[in-house]
């Protein structure tokens, strides 16, 4: 079984301190909050202004979000009506979209202004397009003032900004419940049972606090939230809230226990479906759920619900879960359990419900859809792309007639736009139609800048129950020059401790994976990658660390999706490099934005790396570390899956000359590793992340337009290295427009190690000369590093 450790989340600091570059606004305290109306939609939704410059940590109420930071809030009123409309209200932030917007936002919800009151509900983001608080109106009290607080979600000098803010009733389709468990101040009836030796008093509790472990305190987002929930809290078990206390593993103590509900009489009921809210983390381990018809003397096999969350990752909010449960109908002595069985962190459910299962109610899944395989590409190399998504029937009947359309538009108009179906027949109830290709594939027209729009629209011979759920539209850019997966980050990420070896350095390679189908280019000029773009998290922690920029020219020999960087392999060929080492001071998110070298130029200053039509590249970012503790993070984004395009790929019939080679998302290397993967595997050795997250690293062609150098020292600045090849000694001259105060010189191996470093003070003109008997026969990268820039150049050693 695959092990993942254990991961220590920090709770941010509360600031209190006033920024007196600003004045304090008017709605800085809840006092002064600002009426906003409740629309009846999102279309009537009035938008009301709000800044968080100069705005002050309120101290009442004290208590906001686990993990978020307030330290320059403002307020806003809404008044509830007497009578609630809608289950759920939407208070939406509009940031990002204009010059001085926060970058981040945060959102609670308040009955009062009292000191003691805790939040209906919270929220936090820095992404733009999920900008969203809900507020189930169970919980909130009718005719009554709510209080809502917003904050920029970082540091109130640096990130405050402003806003728009608005809130409505969210239109959707109303539960029928047959049966429902609010835990309303209890656990009423239901029980718990500890399994396989866990003690009895790690049991499942009633509260309406959030989880009390040392690693990250948590609640939930429910319609009834305010009475309470069921919890099973493993992380407080086992640390007692205190994250000092020592804990043997991996592995961790395993909790296994149930939670068991009374006899539920089902008789004369319509086909039912479960639905349930819960947030749930996840390290080593699963959640389940059962059910009996018979009062709990036999149980179904357990069905995993939590599958699809990753180690130390936590559900979305709200996280709601629906299954059909057929069996129930008419069933006098139903019985739900559900089953915690691993060893962290914590899992809230509540407001259980036995719902009437639709007889019409298909929908596209939202986590399965062919897209094209990057969300950006220069438009003289678009190619052909695939349809596919999957179909799920949740009514209670069968559906006939079911068809999945496709439809494309360009922004332009320049291009017609493109239909073509596919016919599913019937799909039976509770049943998931996947992974059908549609016979049409769609090629961009080449050399059209623009944006594209794809739709996919679901239809059957039945009025659906939920029509939202049957449409799925994503876009992607045909662009001047940029290879992208990603329009921005949405998150971070690094290696999971597990890939490496106890005690190793924290070393990696990641990248993505991107295909050249034409070397055609404008004015008879050739293609060349010319700059590579990648999004590091945390450069601040990193002063000093060195990256090599790597591009490869990859052909998958053996077919077993690994790419093998052994010379014997011919796998990889080495087309582009370069070199970057971090100073520390770079505004995080830091975009490095590189020139890409010909690695097989032999002039000592070689110019940008050539590409060749019909292969796939590699464009990777090796990070190497002494050090086991030591984790710098990439930015990434989740907006865009690929598994679903990377799936389709694979199915491809070869014969047709379509997309003859898979594509893929992105690479991933631990530490020395002679291999790169680029696929998720159950075996943790070859496995890579998940094909729906991808880091932010972006390549450049040319022709086209000349991207922002970042990094590189101006051509007037005379570097030369000679001999090249070297047997005995490296030469290196230089001649600079301004003397350097400081000048460094590093040599590294083509493993990413530093084999001789120079320091050099008030550098103008100087030759220095490197002794390279000791050194390998082999090839070498030499940066140079002075105070307007750095340079790198490539050398061989021979005998």
């Amino acid at each position: 079984m695959k092990v993942r450790f254990l991961q220590t989340f920090f709770t941010f600091a509360l600031i209190l301190a006033v920024s007196m570059a600003y004045a304090q606004p008017a709605n800085d305290d809840c006092g002064g909050a600002i009426a906003v109306e409740l629309g009846a939609d999102e279309a009537s939704c009035v938008k009301v202004d709000g800044n968080t410059t100069g705005g002050t940590g309120s101290l009442n109420p004290l208590s906001v979000c686990s993990n978020s930071w307030f330290g320059d809030d403002v307020w806003f009123t809404l008044e509830a009506p007497a009578t609630f409309e809608q289950e759920i209200i939407t208070v939406k932030t509009e940031f990002g979209g204009q010059g001085g917007d926060v970058l981040a936002v945060g959102m609670a919800i308040y009955p009062s202004c009292n000191p003691d009151e805790r939040p209906i509900a919270c929220f936090s983001s820095n992404d733009p397009e999920q900008n969203e608080l809900l507020v189930y109106t169970r919980n909130m009290t009718p005719g009554a003032t709510h209080y809502i607080r917003v904050w920029s979600g970082g540091s109130p000098t640096d990130d405050s900004g402003s806003f728009r803010i608005c809130a409505y009733y969210e239109q959707g389709q109303i539960d029928n419940i047959f049966w429902e468990e609010t835990f309303d101040g209890g656990l009423g009836e239901w029980t718990s049972v500890s399994l396989n030796g866990t003690p009895d008093t790690a049991a499942w509790v009633h509260t309406i606090d959030p989880s009390r472990g040392a690693f990250g305190n948590y609640t939930i987002t429910s319609p009834t939230s305010r009475n309470g929930a069921a919890l099973y809290d493993a992380d407080w078990f086992v640390s007692g809230g205190d994250d000092t206390a020592p804990i043997a593993g991996p592995p961790y103590p395993n909790w296994e226990a149930e939670l068991i509900s009374p006899i539920i009489d089902c008789t004369d009921s319509p086909p039912l479906s479960l639905k349930f809210w819960q947030t749930y983390r996840a390290l080593n381990g699963q959640t389940f759920f059962q059910w009996s018809i018979d009062g709990g003397m036999t149980w179904s096999d357990r069905i995993e619900i939590n599958a699809d969350v990753e180690a130390n990752d936590q559900t979305p909010v709200p996280s709601i879960r629906r299954y059909f449960l057929p069996d129930l109908q008419d069933q006098d002595s139903v019985r739900i359990k559900f089953v915690f069985d691993a060893d962290f962190y914590a899992w809230f459910v509540d407001d259980v419900r036995l719902i009437e299962t639709e007889r019409n109610n298909l929908r596209v899944q939202n986590n399965w859809y062919a897209i094209p395989p990057n969300v950006q590409t220069p438009a003289r190399m678009v190619e052909p792309f695939r349809f596919m998504a999957d179909i799920y029937n949740a009514g209670s009947a069968t559906q006939t007639g079911v068809n999945l359309n496709v439809t494309i538009t360009e922004a332009s108009g320049t291009v017609a736009p493109f239909s073509t179906d596919l016919a599913y027949g019937a799909i039976t109830a509770d049943s998931l139609a996947e992974n059908q290709l549609f016979e049409l594939t769609y090629t961009p027209q080449q050399d059209l800048i623009t944006d594209y729009t794809v739709t996919y629209t679901l239809s059957s011979d039945s009025t659906d129950f939920d029509p939202v759920d049957n449409s799925i539209s994503y876009t992607f850019s045909a662009t001047n020059d940029v290879f992208a997966k990603e329009t921005g980050a949405t998150r971070n990420l690094r290696p999971a401790d597990g890939l490496w070896a106890d005690n190793a350095p924290h070393s990696w390679s990641i990248g993505n994976y991107y295909y050249v189908p034409t070397a055609t280019a404008s004015n008879g000029e050739p293609i060349v990658a010319r700059n590579a773009i990648f999004g590091i998290t945390n450069p601040q922690d990193h002063g000093g660390k060195d990256l090599i920029i790597w591009l490869y020219k990859w052909t998958d020999v053996n077919g077993d999706e690994i790419a093998q960087r052994g010379v014997a392999d011919g796998e990889l060929e080495t087309i582009g490099f370069n070199t970057y080492t971090i100073t520390g001071s770079e505004a995080a998110p830091f975009l490095l934005n590189i020139p890409l070298l010909d690695f097989n130029d032999p002039d000592p200053e070689p110019g940008p790396a050539p590409l060749e039509g019909g292969n796939a590249y590699l464009l990777v970012m090796q990070y190497t570390t002494p050090d086991d503790d030591d984790n710098l993070l990439v930015e990434a984004s989740e907006a865009h899956n690929y598994s679903a395009t990377v799936f389709a790929s694979q199915q491809t019939d070869t014969g047709s000359g379509l997309m003859a080679d898979p594509r893929y998302s992105h690479v991933l290397g631990i530490g020395s590793e002679e291999y790169y993967r680029l696929v998720p595997s159950a075996d943790i050795a070859e496995t890579n992340f998940g094909h729906d997250i991808v880091p932010q690293a972006h390549l450049i062609i040319s022709p086209g337009s000349e991207p922002v150098n970042t990094t590189e020292l101006s051509p007037e600045n005379i570097t030369n290295i000679f001999p090249v090849p070297s047997n005995n000694v490296l030469n290196v001259d230089i001649e600079l427009v301004n003397p350097s105060d400081k000048l460094s010189l590093k040599v590294f191996d083509m493993s990413g190690r530093i084999v001789d470093y120079r320091e050099m003070s008030n550098v103008q003109q100087d030759r220095v000369i490197f002794d390279v008997n000791n050194y390998g026969v082999g090839t070498y990268l030499l940066q140079i590093i002075t105070d307007e820039g750095a340079r790198t150049r490539k050398f061989i050693v021979q005998r």
